[in-house]
């Protein structure tokens, strides 16, 4: 008869103890750590924010994702559960979530110093910008933004000579496909080009000549790597950091390096004659730039470098995003495309440019870009980490306002896209794409609005760039009402979903459009 022979039962019985020990070590820490966790949560007199669980967090996800409909479904698990804040656990980890404006102000302002930067977004961007503004913390960043604080002055946020030179090259690109084109790809392109400009004095002229090698390749290497960075082989951008680096990534990353170092390296070597000429004022017709004014405060190249990709990418992205949104509704709404119109053209006859105080008199305009920046924000959301033991102000118990406590290293994302289409807070109509809510009118006040609206983040950490952004697109969109009188879509899409890269969001399908004269 088959049996287990006597000299393997020692053998067995380890294996099974070890077994058991496999199963109820990890539970017991975990009952350890869930009993101190509550323990801590009473002596904060703080609650459990509620629960969404499951496998079909992980399934709907994924499932979203691939229809880029991700922020609708995130935004829809507030409303499916009965409150503004959430802990959502799946197997493998969790995070917390929140579209309240009070816990919003509380991680980005009144409890600043208790929160701090996702460890996964420092890792995910390090290889691109290094120690830059939008990774640093601490005292690394207070001096990124002393650094950086100078270069966004009046005086330089109001020279529109480059939206000008840019607007020009946009136009003539629209004329060349006799006006049938897909703005995403020319806004991505005129903003890189201001944003160089802007940053390093030269532009790559990638709308005027977009065959030429160096900037076809510069152009390339950007995409690629926003591409990788936003897609974490497919599992998001937290994966990221501790996925495999292809050669082509690492490659590109080395063309973007070397392609921002080559406008460096010429201005630290004219160091003194540009520390010379601070002392002397500028020359006649002679505009200092970002980085002149970086080579002044340091002449570490790596510095240097962090700090313009950091801003570039920024700049970039963003305005971009922001434009093609725009355009994307405008296209098919013509009462919007006539009310710019209507207001142009009376503000500013026979193609008139604006100035910074003309701009500021565009009320419709500065409504759309509003509405835009509600309905459509270009960064959807962020993440930030507790440092330490601390509670959100709401979210928590039978009616979702008690406190809810949040252990220190748990990751909090606050979702903008979500909040700010809060019925609540916006009215019945919240989802619609409405800019006359922002108008002030004879009979009734225009919105006004404070942390339940944040397209550029808010406390010490707000968009430095936030006005150079606005006036950017603002001016764009004057000069191509100014130049073309009618405008209509021909994309096959028609509802709006997001394509997200880099934490900037646009629209997937682009703005397809037919301009005229």
């Amino acid at each position: 008869m088959l049996g287990i022979e006597p000299h393997f039962l020692p053998l067995a019985a380890y294996a099974c103890i070890a077994a058991l020990l496999c199963f109820l070590l990890p539970y017991h820490i975990q009952r350890r750590k869930l009993a101190s966790q509550t323990e801590r949560r009473l002596s904060f007199g703080a609650s459990e924010a509620p629960i969404e669980s499951g496998l079909s967090v992980i399934k709907d996800g994924v499932r979203a994702m691939k229809d880029h409909r991700l922020l609708e479904l995130s935004s829809n698990r507030f409303g499916a559960i009965g409150s503004n804040t959430v802990h959502v656990k799946f197997p493998g980890g969790h995070f917390y979530e929140t579209a309240d404006p009070e816990n919003v102000k509380t991680m980005l302002s009144s409890d600043f110093r208790k929160w701090g930067l996702a460890k996964a977004r420092k890792d995910t961007f390090r290889p691109v910008m290094g120690e830059g503004i939008f990774i640093a913390e601490g005292a690394k960043w207070k001096h990124s933004r002393a650094l950086l604080r100078p270069m966004f002055s009046r005086t330089q946020l109001e020279n529109f000579a480059i939206f000008e030179d840019q607007a020009t090259h946009l136009v003539n690109a629209i004329a060349r496909a006799d006006g049938k084109v897909d703005l995403r790809d020319l806004f991505f392109r005129m903003t890189l080009d201001t944003s160089l400009e802007f940053l390093m004095g030269e532009s790559i002229s990638s709308l005027a000549n977009p065959e030429d090698a160096k900037r076809s390749a510069m152009n390339s290497a950007l995409h690629r790597v926003e591409v990788h960075i936003s897609s974490g082989g497919g599992l998001g951008n937290a994966c990221t950091s501790w996925l495999p680096k292809s050669r082509q990534y690492v490659k590109d990353i080395q063309t973007i390096r070397s392609f921002v170092e080559s406008f460096i390296l010429p201005r630290l070597a004219k160091r003194e004659e540009i520390l010379h000429r601070d002392d002397e004022g500028p020359s006649d017709g002679e505009r200092p730039t970002f980085l002149d004014e970086l080579v002044k405060q340091t002449s570490d190249l790596t510095e240097i470098g962090d700090e313009i990709l950091s801003t570039l990418f920024a700049g970039r992205d963003t305005t971009a995003s922001l434009l093609t949104n725009i355009f994307f509704v405008v296209s098919r709404r013509q009462e919007i495309w006539k009310a710019l119109q209507d207001e142009i053209n009376h503000a500013l006859p026979d193609g008139q440019r604006p100035s910074s105080d003309q701009l500021k008199q565009l009320k419709y305009l500065r409504a759309l870009v509003n509405e835009s920046l509600r309905l459509h924000p270009v960064i959807p959301g962020n993440t930030r980490q507790a440092l330490e033991d601390t509670v959100l102000p709401s979210g928590g118990g039978p009616d979702g306002t008690a406190p809810v406590f949040i252990p220190k290293g748990e990751m909090v994302r606050f979702n903008t896209f979500a909040m700010q289409r809060r019925t609540d807070l916006y009215g019945e109509d919240a989802l619609e794409f409405r800019p006359e809510r922002w108008l002030d009118t004879d009979s009734s006040r225009g919105l006004r609005v404070r942390w339940e609206y944040i397209p550029f983040g808010g406390g010490p950490r707000i968009c430095l760039g936030q006005m150079f952004a606005l006036n950017h697109a603002m001016y764009t969109i004057v000069r191509m009402c100014q130049e073309f009188s009618e405008i209509e879509s021909w994309g096959e899409e028609e509802v709006w979903r997001e394509d997200i890269t880099m934490g900037v969001c646009t629209n997937f399908s682009g703005a397809k459009v037919m301009l005229r004269k």
